[in-house]
């Protein structure tokens, strides 16, 4: 059951991206799984934790703990979900033999790290926020929606940036600042270089002799990728310590407001 959500997204995009729309992308369900394994743990915590304050108010009314922990329990469960989801996507690169990019492997623990730092900030700030502001919780839903499609994991990042559409449009070497700015796009990007590990490919056209080249991940350095990451985590970081400040003044009127 923890894989039936996962697997039919899965399904679903890939049918929609690959087969309906004919993305020629090599091996595009991995590609794909790679993104999906960070947001699936993102979006599931963000959304879990979101409500958990509210629908623990028994506890949270009768029981003295820091009740931080309800949200971070969440992100735990999600985590023993990300656990799963990791031995299935290894089994699918086995099945098709697909060998990842194992100097950036080394990175991945930072990435996670990163993330589950990013991650338990926010969890912990929407579940008190929630509890004063009810309709939090779907404000979150449609944001984390509009928060996937701003992030590189159904389409290829080097599709907008990297194909040298920044020469007709300069615009768009600043929007790619601005985009990476998104604290999962960098662990999004870390975790397809390291899995996928292609950044470019090539396709030849029905009825053509000339082969044309796709870019789809950043050339970057592991320095580079890593770089990323510690800006990620350091910033998450700050965050984490706020959202506890901010938990700590809300908290104080949790049960009369539950």
């Amino acid at each position: 059951w923890s894989m039936l959500n996962p697997a039919l997204v899965l399904s679903i995009y890939y049918v929609v991206f690959k087969i309906i729309a004919r993305n020629h992308q090599p091996n595009f369900a991995i590609w794909l799984f790679a993104g999906l394994l960070v947001w699936n743990l993102f979006n599931g915590s963000s959304l879990g934790a979101t409500s958990v304050v509210v629908g623990k108010a028994g506890i949270v009314k009768k029981v003295a703990f820091p009740r931080e922990l309800l949200a971070l329990s969440v992100v735990g469960l999600n985590m023993v979900l990300f656990a799963i989801q990791v031995v299935v996507l290894i089994l699918a690169m086995v099945l098709f033999g697909i060998t990842p990019a194992w100097q950036f492997v080394a990175i991945l623990p930072l990435g996670l790290v990163a993330l589950l730092m990013f991650t338990g900030a926010l969890s912990i700030f929407l579940s008190a926020v929630n509890v004063y502001l009810r309709d939090t919780q779907h404000l979150t839903e449609v944001l984390l929606m509009a928060w996937f499609w701003g992030t590189s994991i159904v389409y290829a990042y080097g599709t907008i940036f990297l194909s040298g559409h920044q020469k007709a449009h300069p615009v768009l070497k600043w929007l790619q600042y601005v985009y990476l700015l998104n604290p999962i796009t960098p662990i999004v990007l870390t975790f397809q270089r390291a899995i996928y590990g292609v950044t470019k490919y090539s396709y030849t056209p029905p009825g053509s002799k000339v082969p044309i080249w796709y870019n789809v991940l950043p050339t970057w350095s592991v320095a580079g990728y890593s770089a990323m990451l510690v800006a990620v985590l350091v910033v998450s970081l700050g965050l984490f310590l706020l959202a506890l400040v901010v938990f700590g003044r809300l908290e104080g009127n949790f049960a009369e407001e539950l």
